[in-house]
This record gives C-alpha cells, sequence and structure tokens, in this order.
C-alpha cells in the first residue's frame, strides 16, 4: 500500500521505502546501522531522503517525486509485509516544521524551469510541513519558479551543459556565485546563471 504522509516520527519511519528523485547513489551491502545510511545522506549535496535495508543496503534520493511512472508526489511505501527485511527511511538532516510551496514543488517534476525575479504577485498554495505535511493554507507570495521560461538577462554569469538533477540543484549553484541572480534550468541537466541586469543582446531595456 501507498500513503502520502505516513509519520511514525518527525524524522524517521519505521519499515517503509521512500520513492523520490533524483537517485544519489547507493550500495547493496556494508551500512550496519540506518544511522550510517543518514549519516551518508546528510554528507551528499542534493540529498534529502534515505533508505536503509538491514541488509546493510543504503540508498539516497532527493526531494522531488519519482520521475519513474511520471509520479507526482514523493511516495512513502509500506514494506512491512516484506519477509525477513526491515526497512528505516527518513531525512539526512531531521527537518524543523518549514513553509514550502506544494504547488511550484509539483510543478517542478519533468520540466524546464527557471528561477526568476518578478513584481506580478500570484496566489499559491503553502504547506506547513515537519517530516510530512500537516496544514495548509493559502497565501499571496511572489513566484520564485517559473515553469516553461528561460530569463534573459546580464551579465551571464557562467553555465554548465550536464550533471544538475532537479531545479534546485541549479538554484544552489545560483545562490553560491556572488555574480548570479537568475538561473535557467534544462530537463537534460544543464544549468545557466545570469545576472539581473537587462540583457545586452538585441538591446533589451527590460529582463525578458
Amino acid at each position: 500500500t501507498t500513503t502520502a504522509a505516513p509519520a511514525p516520527t518527525p524524522c524517521l519511519f519505521d519499515d517503509i521505502e521512500i520513492n523520490a528523485s533524483p537517485y544519489y547513489g547507493g550500495v547493496d551491502v556494508g551500512i550496519n546501522t540506518y544511522t550510517q545510511c543518514q549519516t551518508r545522506c546528510a554528507s551528499t549535496s542534493g540529498c534529502v531522503y534515505f533508505v536503509w535495508g538491514s541488509w546493510g543496503g543504503c540508498y539516497l534520493k532527493g526531494g522531488q517525486p519519482s520521475t519513474w511512472a511520471g509520479k507526482t508526489q514523493v511516495e512513502f511505501i509500506d514494506r512491512s509485509g516484506v519477509v525477513g527485511a526491515k526497512y528505516v527511511s527518513g531525512f539526512g538532516v531531521c527537518p524543523t516544521p518549514v513553509s514550502t510551496t506544494t504547488t511550484t514543488q509539483a510543478a517542478l517534476a519533468g520540466a524546464d524551469s527557471v528561477g526568476v525575479v518578478t513584481t506580478a504577485a500570484v496566489t499559491t498554495t503553502t504547506t506547513t510541513t515537519t517530516a510530512a505535511p500537516t496544514t495548509t493554507t493559502t497565501a499571496t507570495t511572489l513566484p520564485c519558479f517559473r515553469v516553461g521560461y528561460e530569463v534573459l538577462s546580464s551579465p551571464y554569469c557562467g553555465g554548465y551543459d550536464a550533471g544538475f538533477g532537479s531545479a534546485l540543484d541549479c538554484q544552489a549553484k545560483c545562490a553560491a556565485n556572488s555574480c548570479c541572480k537568475n538561473f535557467v534550468w534544462g530537463t537534460w541537466g544543464g544549468c545557466y546563471l545570469k545576472g539581473n541586469q537587462p540583457s545586452t543582446f538585441a538591446g533589451y531595456t527590460t529582463i525578458v
């Protein structure tokens, strides 16, 4: 059976396998405790969830819905019926309550995405969460991500044609670059960093 938000504890889930992406690698043997697996996730850039198996397996995953079979949410799958196997899943770093924009995160799955500075307010649904969503409210906020758009601005702060598994990975690269104010991510793994001035290409007077 599959449920959207089982929460035996705020951070760890017994006999649950978390189905999420991107996949940041794993090993089938040699990890003797779930705490070792959790530590591996915490020290791996991009890893949000880990799945540990009593046979010594440890599997590291991101925080987006699985790309397998077009999932639209991170899944928590009951594995309590697996004979002879014990599962422990959870967060690499146990979360404190935060506010996340669930409508934006869902839109990021499988789509070209772009971070953009805008003055147009939009209405989004936000969820207050620990390990799993608990309450939902509606608020008017500025969008952080635009799906299907490319920001055309300058200066160009550098870019990469491969290696970025999600828009959030590209966003983190932009945040770490003092020149970067906007980013563009493509599903092929590309990540392109841009400043916050109108593009010098074709004499634009606004960011487009």
